[in-house]
């Protein structure tokens, strides 16, 4: 069994900038209310909360875990932000085709797994932000090897 979990770096790093929006729209609120309404004022007060809501709903669609079963030959993805939602794909006859890339950010490398299913949606996950993608990139080579598609470089 495989599996794949966010890191909580990431999830407190989003946390934290979440807290510090939250803040200073708090922030802005106690001011409209001390000072009166200005134009600019509700401005700021309409982008930091257009802003937060993005965030919350990046969160919510991005936090995923990935369970590997090997012995049943399912991948188990479940969001639990998203009220429990849960997806199970069979490896044999579900996967289309799976590719792992290398990427570089500046200075950093980067490696990601992408699966493509029969239900249209890619699963993504990357090492910056997830732990054990060695490990599932390792197990798709070694035993979905054919199903594999090499990633084109510019």
């Amino acid at each position: 069994m495989i599996t794949c979990k966010p890191k909580s770096a990431a999830f407190y790093a989003l946390i934290i900038f979440l807290i510090i929006l939250g803040t200073v729209v708090f922030g802005i609120l106690r001011y409209m209310s001390i000072s009166g309404f200005q134009w600019w004022a509700i401005i700021l007060l309409v982008a930091i909360s257009l802003l937060m809501v993005g965030m919350l709903l990046r969160l919510m669609f991005t936090y995923k875990t990935l369970k590997l079963d090997t012995k049943k030959q399912t991948l188990t993805i479940r969001y639990p932000l998203r009220f429990g939602m849960k997806e199970v794909v069979k490896m044999r006859s579900e996967i289309l085709y799976w590719k792992r890339e290398d990427k570089k950010i500046g200075d950093v490398s980067m490696h990601e797994v992408e699966i493509f299913t029969k239900t249209g949606i890619p699963i993504k996950v990357n090492d910056k932000a997830h732990s054990n993608i060695n490990k599932l990139g390792h197990y798709l080579y070694s035993n979905y090897k054919t199903l594999e598609r090499k990633s084109q470089e510019n």
